[in-house]
């Protein structure tokens, strides 16, 4: 039991580090990269990407029936999707 604790916990500072890298990464791209369309992409995909991370690892559904790990994925889905469709609008709408 106490190699399965240390797995776990190994495996879940592995995720933790990840997650640090990436949100430095993607504070790095928005405040060096120059803004446009293929920035945003990128930092959605590394942003869902975490999500998927915080999920499965830090919330436990990766444990759960497989609906539930359905379900979280369309919601990062829809929220992502919502923020691509609000920034592709903004244009429009100030013009």
């Amino acid at each position: 039991m106490i190699n399965i604790q240390r797995h776990e916990i190994r495996t879940a500072t592995f995720v933790w580090l990840l997650l640090l890298a990436f949100t430095l990464a993607t504070y790095l791209i928005a405040t060096y990269v120059p803004f446009g369309p293929a920035i945003v992409g990128i930092v959605l995909g590394v942003t869902f990407f975490k999500g998927r991370l915080v999920i499965c690892h830090f919330m436990g559904v990766r444990y759960c029936r497989p609906v539930w790990r359905v379900i979280m994925m369309a919601y990062l889905l829809v929220v992502g999707s919502v923020i691509t469709l609000a920034y592709l609008a903004a244009p429009v709408i100030n013009h």
